[in-house]
């Protein structure tokens, strides 16, 4: 027998993870310490703001909730997975929570700065949690450069009746969704974690889009009756009865702003159901991207056809073997459609075949109401306007109603408000985009390179479709197209999916 002595073997209560013994899993300390998070929150912006400066306790108490939640071990990808969540099935600008503010106080407002304020304090006190490089930081800083730049110069602009406050809450906006690129960037470091957001992400839209189609047969929206969860208040989107009908059907928009906005999340998810179709379970991931189509056509939305044959054109060029696949299939959506959603199909030939053709329906100005005309009738006014203002605008989110009738086109707003310089910025964001994944999309014949086929197909379709809807006013389809473009963005940056996902937790189960 050797005289070595033996290392004691190690009993089952020292072998299971710290977060295990304790009695409480990652994602059950996360949750725990996020309610008491966000109950002390609550507690802050509940109050008026006279009555919060004289009870230091309340901050006293945010101060303590937001120690709590760093103490204990969470996945930062299930905040990703909650944040989607709540985008998704929450709708946005229909549901707020009671408080004396200045603005309506949303779900979404709430998670997404409590997500941000924690992953700020992380990066200044967690070494494992570091902001990192984007590949799109120049464009995106320019951006926010011009778009800030274009206020200062325009200050008459700001001085009208309600213009500034619009403009500062477009430009808040617009921050937050940089923020949530940037921390989305900064948390996922593998393709395994990029994988499980996507599904989360897909998994996600084909059950808004189940919705959409029930909505579709029966007119019953369920994301309009959601007022029977605890503190939210209902507000009707009162939305023109134009946009729920065309073709004598009924237009469905589940949890979204608008059918048109809908229709954009749900084709720039198509992509990604694909992939998962094509690299995990056949069956269950090729239903629920079926699903989603069926939901888009429901949507009876000229702009789905356009982004949809976007995506297939990126497909063929940047993986020509899928993109036959993906057109192959595209009987078979059809023949799916006509079973679920029979009145989409005639919808949308009414749609792009109207009375007098559809060139004749786009430009005809409607008398009495400048805000109902079709984009090509706002052409010339814009181009107009432009030219007194050509390179900085006239001011980012400055274009208010009623003074200022609403565009249908995002390239043409911006083009607008920022001038031919933010618009030639917006357009070096997509481009590097799309350069940078139609690289690996095209070097890497690994699921790797399929998944940035999709993320290509995706972020195109988008920006085809700002041609089509002012889509920065529309908040969860901005969002997902940002979280797409951070995606995209981690599974180019790091390829090699061997560094763990980051976490709170460090040795021991404690904050360093």
């Amino acid at each position: 027998m050797s005289s070595r002595s033996r290392r004691p073997r190690p009993t089952s209560t020292e072998r299971r993870p710290r977060a295990v013994v304790d009695g409480a899993r990652p994602w059950t300390a996360a949750s725990n310490s996020l309610g008491v998070f966000l109950a002390a929150l609550g507690v802050v912006v509940f109050e008026s703001p006279e009555v919060v400066a004289s009870r230091p306790l309340t901050f006293i108490l945010l101060l303590g909730s937001v120690a709590v939640f760093l103490s204990k071990a969470i996945r930062w990808e299930s905040l990703v997975a909650l944040l989607i969540g709540v985008i998704f099935f929450i709708p946005i600008k229909r549901y707020t929570l009671p408080a004396s503010l200045p603005f309506n106080l949303e779900p979404y407002r709430i998670l997404v700065a409590a997500i941000v304020a924690v992953w700020l304090v992380a990066l200044l006190v967690d070494p494992r949690v570091q902001l990192r490089r984007s590949g799109y930081d120049g464009p995106i800083v320019s951006f926010l450069l011009v778009a800030l730049f274009s206020l200062v110069v325009n200050p008459g602009r700001l001085r009208q009746p309600g213009v500034s406050v619009e403009a500062i809450k477009t430009l808040t906006f617009f921050l937050s969704f940089v923020l949530v690129f940037y921390f989305v960037v900064s948390v996922v470091r593998s393709q395994e974690v990029v994988d499980l957001v996507v599904k989360f992400m897909v998994g996600s839209g084909a059950v808004v889009a189940a919705f959409a189609v029930i909505e579709n047969r029966t007119g019953y929206n369920i994301f309009d009756h959601l007022s029977i969860l605890p503190l939210l208040t209902f507000h009707d989107p009162n939305l023109d009865v134009a946009s729920l009908d065309r073709g004598g059907g009924v237009r469905v928009y589940a949890s979204a702003q608008h059918p048109i906005a809908l229709a954009a999340v749900l084709v720039m998810l198509i992509p990604l159901g694909i992939y998962l179709a094509r690299t995990r379970r056949p069956y269950v991931w090729s239903g629920a991207t079926a699903v989603m189509a069926l939901g888009a056509a429901a949507t009876v939305s000229r702009t789905a056809i356009l982004m949809l044959a976007i995506e297939l054109i990126v497909l063929l060029v940047v993986r020509p073997r899928e993109g036959v696949r993906v057109l192959a299939a595209v009987p078979i959506a059809l023949v799916l459609v006509l079973i679920v959603a029979p009145g989409s199909v005639k919808g949308l030939y009414d749609a792009f075949a109207p009375q007098g053709g559809l060139i004749e329906q786009q430009t005809q100005i409607v008398a009495g109401s400048p805000n109902a005309s079709p984009r090509l009738a706002d052409l010339g006014p814009s181009l107009h306007q432009f030219a007194r203002h050509p390179m900085l605008g006239i001011g980012f989110g400055t274009r208010v109603l009623p003074t200022d009738y609403i565009l249908d086109d995002q390239w043409l707003g911006s083009l607008l408000e920022i001038g031919l310089i933010g618009v030639l910025v917006l357009a070096w964001l997509f481009h590097r985009s799309l350069r940078r994944l139609s690289r690996v999309a095209r070097g890497d014949p690994s699921p790797r390179g399929a998944l940035c086929a999709a993320f290509a197909a995706s972020v195109a379709a988008f920006g085809a479709g700002m041609l089509t809807f002012d889509a920065f006013s529309f908040i969860q389809v901005t969002y997902v197209f940002f979280v797409v473009l951070a995606l995209g963005s981690a599974l180019i940056n790091h390829p090699v999916a061997s560094e763990p996902p980051a976490s709170f937790e460090s040795a021991g189960g404690q904050m360093p």
